[in-house]
């Protein structure tokens, strides 16, 4: 009977062997890098609590191919990093110089916009004073002109007409005068300063009423070197009618009952390049009683002398 016990106690520790062993099989195959806590198995029987069995197990050696892979992956690794740091790096300065090149064009904008304005207020007071300096300068040309004109108001040219007469046509009466009449006319300048002549007209209308317009088919410019000097004369010429008259309208002139007048104009300009126009219009008057000299004496229809 004491022999039993021990028998048990034989039993229990071989079984403990044999899963020691199993338990550090299973270990070898498949390495861990922690501790591990081998559980125990508890017997049906009821028997005393035992204290856990710890196994420090170490991890397998490695080979050297594998030392040399890790290696290289740690310094592929390295030059990863490396290359990003340097990346960031490069960015950050991009980052930074775009900052500044952006802050560069932020300050020309606003330096371009203060001197447009300060060009265009620049310009506008400029352009003010400019049409202000214009206006002063028309002012004193006025005032110039005016007083000029003040102080050489009585020596301006002034052409009138001085002469209208028939020509010597040869013929012995009025009547036979009158047929084809020529009539001569001239002008004088009545002023102290030259008369720069540049046109003239002279037309001759047989009727009993003018037209209400006067109309000059003669018209004609005259050259730039004709001037009439102070109290001197310039002929006109000679007027004469498209065809000669009938004899109803001669005896119709003679006896009052129809009118030959002759009329036209003068345009000239003075020392001051003023334009002027010297209209002017004559109507023949018949001798009467018979034997008196003819005349020719102003009509003052206004549209044939309104002069200026």
């Amino acid at each position: 009977m004491r022999n039993r016990p021990i028998g048990v106690c034989l039993v229990i520790s071989l079984l403990f062997i044999v899963c020691v062993s199993a338990t550090s099989k299973d270990v070898q195959r498949k390495p861990v890098d922690v501790q591990t806590e081998i559980p125990y198995t508890e017997n049906k029987e009821q028997r005393p609590a035992e204290p856990p069995i710890i196994v420090n197990v170490p991890p397998p050696q490695k080979t050297h191919e594998e030392i040399e892979q890790e290696a290289k992956e740690r310094d592929e690794r390295s030059d990863l990093n490396r290359k990003i740091v340097d990346v960031t790096g490069n960015l950050a300065n991009l980052t930074g110089n775009l900052a500044k090149y952006t802050l560069g064009l932020f300050v020309t904008a606003v330096a371009l916009v203060l001197a447009t304005i300060g060009l265009g207020i620049f310009s506008w007071r400029q352009s003010r004073d400019m049409k202000d300096s214009i206006t002063v300068a028309k002012e004193s040309a006025s005032a110039a002109m005016l007083h000029a004109r003040a102080a050489i108001g009585l020596e301006l040219p002034k052409i009138i007409v001085s002469r209208v007469d028939f020509g010597d046509t040869g013929a012995a009466s009025l009547a036979s005068r009158l047929q084809s009449p020529k009539i001569e006319i001239s002008v004088t300048n009545y002023g102290k300063t030259p008369a720069f002549l540049l046109g003239q007209a002279i037309e001759i209308e047989v009727g009993a009423l003018l037209p209400p317009e006067p109309v000059y088919p003669s018209a004609i410019d005259l050259p730039p070197e004709t001037i009439v000097e102070y109290k001197n004369k310039y002929p006109l010429g000679t007027a004469r009618p498209r065809s000669p008259l009938s004899p109803e309208d001669i005896q119709a002139i003679l006896d009052g009952n129809t009118r030959l007048r002759v009329y036209g104009y003068v345009y000239y300009r003075d020392i001051l390049s003023e334009a002027h126009m010297a209209r002017f219009c004559k109507v023949f008057l018949p001798p009467s009683p018979p034997g008196y000299r003819s005349l020719f004496v102003d009509d003052h229809t206004l549209a044939y002398t309104e002069s200026f």
